[in-house]
């Protein structure tokens, strides 16, 4: 199940993702697979189609304002928190 939803991908307002890439070390495979000029949205959906969650939820992360990031991680946990009970 991704924790990435429309409504998050909404609030990423870069118009590429290479702003967003300088900020933090994607894996190995994600690197080879992204290229500055995608924009956010494509960018997520190339990662998850090579099943890149983790590099999918990172490029978000890091892509949101930081108040942004903070409130969607506490939904994720709340998420993962219900599933586990």
């Amino acid at each position: 199940m991704t924790r990435i939803n429309e409504q998050v991908l909404g609030q990423l307002k870069q118009a590429s993702i290479a702003t967003i890439i300088s900020r933090y070390q994607a894996s190995e495979e994600a690197s080879k697979l992204l290229e500055p000029t995608l924009t956010p949205r494509q960018a997520v959906s190339v990662l998850l189609k090579a099943d890149l969650e983790r590099d999918a939820i990172q490029l978000v992360a890091h892509g949101l304002a930081v108040m942004n990031a903070i409130r969607w991680g506490l939904q994720v946990v709340k998420a993962l928190w219900g599933e586990s009970r």
